[in-house]
């Protein structure tokens, strides 16, 4: 079972537990006031049963979202006020976990919506029901900000406040067509009102579910998928002053796109076995893990792997030890040694941070390229690798697209719309374009999609790279 799944339904569990024992407290008050209000009004009056079972689940439900939100402990600190940051990543990542955060956090308010108007008349209105979600909602976001129990998001407020008005919309259509009178049932035109209220009610849930279908469905017809370094939000980028160090071109042209071979949780599961075979490591001794879009391996000593499912790249972390310097034939050695392998025709490269990179092209009508970073230590006298990204993937090729020119992607890039969170970690003076180069990075389908790459020095510090997606 995916591991975020896991972790949402132990999480419920215990929610559920919470909700429970406040229905329970609630239920226990319920008797009492109902056994008082007979005795006061002498059985000529029916005690609001209905409204009272409203209040219990109101009050189940509260207890739960607090405990979800503000009770249980978390990652605090922080504020996010880009809307629509949260559903942005899950599109870019396209990944369960994602939109679960997402859809969770509507979902989470949709009781709400659904018992309000159930509990009093007044909530009926929806000025009043409106007003309770809003609060509701950026009630729990202050107090995780206050406890530093949380993060306070602007994307929470909105996906709750949603949430609310679909369970509203939704419970007040209901309301509005079994609440009819005698009257209005008899009454030709008082039932055409009552049905267009209703489907005024009915259009908000209706409408959101529409708009999250048409998300899902603009993804699957789109030839391609997302990439994960496409931006977020504009960065604030006004007080900035660019400097370049390198050319850069209006032409625009059209480039090969290639596609990975894509691997199943199977395949990845032998690929990591066979690695950890070349340690001396048999399967029995594993732990694996399955996640949105990759497999975890380790036997939590010698080594860990992550394999992904879009092209089979792999994330390798073994031995601990002194960092050395390698030449070319060195370096291939210790790989090999795990059954990592160079395609014939890489280039060799190694930069000032120990890490050595083999790099070749993609070309023609497929094969095997791409890169591997990786870093070696010495151990008992003995080269052997540290930790391996290696990125050589089979592709095919699949036919060209256009792309923007690299100066387009530096005017997007001026203008703020990049993955820049850097920018506002450091909040720069300078920003200087050391260099820039067209490259590919797998994108949600397994397509290797190009982007422009751009190393950026801020006030004058080490270059970092910076990626815009090229495709027109």
């Amino acid at each position: 079972m995916n591991e975020f799944l896991k972790l949402i339904l132990s999480e419920l569990r215990g929610a559920v537990g919470i909700a429970a024992a406040a229905v329970i407290l609630c239920v226990i008050g319920i008797f009492a006031a109902a056994y008082i209000y007979d005795r006061v009004h002498k059985g000529t009056k029916k005690f609001p049963l209905g409204r009272a079972a409203a209040i219990s689940a109101l009050a189940g439900w509260t207890a739960a979202v607090l405990f979800l939100t503000v009770l249980r402990p978390q990652f605090g600190g922080g504020m996010n006020l880009h809307l629509f940051r949260a559903w942005r990543e899950a599109w870019n990542s396209f990944s369960f976990q994602n939109w679960s955060n997402v859809l969770l956090n509507v979902a989470m308010f949709v009781p709400l919506g659904v018992l309000l108007p159930l509990t009093a008349k007044v909530f009926r209105r929806q000025s009043a029901a409106y007003g309770v979600f809003l609060l509701s909602t950026l009630s729990i976001e202050l107090l995780q900000l206050i406890l530093s129990n949380g993060l306070f998001d602007v994307d929470d407020i909105f996906a709750n406040f949603i949430g609310a008005a679909v369970g509203y919309g939704a419970a007040m259509a209901v309301i509005t067509v079994v609440g009819k009178d005698e009257a209005e049932r008899t009454d030709s035109a008082r039932t055409d009102f009552t049905r267009m209220n209703a489907a005024l009610y009915a259009a908000v849930p209706v409408l959101t579910l529409a708009a999250l279908a048409s998300i899902f469905a603009v993804y699957y017809i789109k030839p391609y998928g997302n990439l994960s370094c496409a931006p977020v939000y504009k960065v604030d980028v006004g007080d900035v002053f660019w400097e370049v160090d390198c050319k850069l071109s209006d032409d625009a042209s059209d480039v090969p796109i290639y596609r990975a071979r894509s691997y199943d949780k199977d395949a990845c599961v032998a690929v990591g076995a066979e690695f950890f075979r070349s340690l001396g490591i048999g399967q029995e001794r594993l732990d694996t893990v399955f996640y949105d879009n990759f497999v975890w391996m380790s036997d939590h000593i010698a080594a860990s792997m992550e394999i992904h499912y879009a092209d089979g790249s792999r994330v390798i972390r073994i031995w601990s030890g002194e960092a050395v310097e390698v030449n070319r034939e060195t370096a291939e050695k210790a790989l090999r040694a795990y059954g990592i392998y160079i395609p014939d025709g890489a280039s060799f490269s190694a930069s000032d941070e120990g890490t050595y990179t083999f790099e070749l092209e993609r070309s023609g009508d497929g094969g095997r390229a791409g890169y591997l970073r990786a870093k070696f230590v010495l151990v008992d006298g003995e080269v052997r690798v540290g930790d391996v990204r290696d990125c050589f993937c089979d592709y095919a090729y699949t036919g060209d697209a256009g792309i923007i020119s690299s100066a387009e992607a530096f005017s997007r890039m001026k203008k703020g719309e990049f993955d820049g969170g850097i920018f506002e970690s450091n909040a720069p003076k300078t920003a200087r374009i050391v260099s820039c180069s067209l490259s590919y990075e797998t994108d949600t389908k397994g397509f290797f999609q190009p982007v422009w790459v751009f190393e950026v020095s801020l006030d004058g510090k080490d270059a970092f790279k910076i990626e815009i997606p090229a495709l027109a």
